[in-house]
């Protein structure tokens, strides 16, 4: 199933374990009061998060770190990883300034996995979003 929200903080539901989903997230929904919440994500049953590669353009090259807590968190967010799994209270980060301090203006916290699953670089999928103008007029 492709599980999917929209252009305001969501919560996007994982279904009851019998197939894989796919959670595409946006990164125009980052903060706090604007970062979906992941329900059900089961990466041993084959779950995915799905990326943009117009914003992930190192597609598979990105880099993923998944950390144990707040403190490691900040130290990474200083390092060269794009995406940062805080195992502690399940929060995804997209890191857009890469080595600078913080996350940068476009980056920050872009979901929220309940029950603080796995999460894995194996888990994470970048795809080719079509949008209307890539069809014409």
């Amino acid at each position: 199933d492709l599980i999917t929200g929209y252009q305001q903080k969501d919560t996007l539901s994982g279904g009851n374990g019998d197939s894989a989903d796919v959670f595409l997230l946006s990164t125009d929904q980052i903060g706090k009061r604007h970062a979906d919440l992941i329900t059900g994500f089961n990466g041993t049953n084959g779950d995915l998060i799905a990326l943009d590669l117009e914003t992930f353009r190192r597609g598979e090259g990105t880099r993923f770190k998944a950390v144990r807590n707040t403190k490691q968190l900040n130290k990474w967010s200083g390092k060269r990883h794009e995406l940062i799994y805080n195992k502690r209270n399940g929060q995804l980060h997209f890191n857009a300034n890469r080595k600078a301090d913080g996350f940068g203006d476009d980056g920050g916290l872009l979901a929220i996995l309940t029950g603080k699953p796995q999460l894995k670089k194996s888990n994470i999928e970048y795809i080719d979003i079509l949008s209307p103008s890539d069809f014409g007029d």
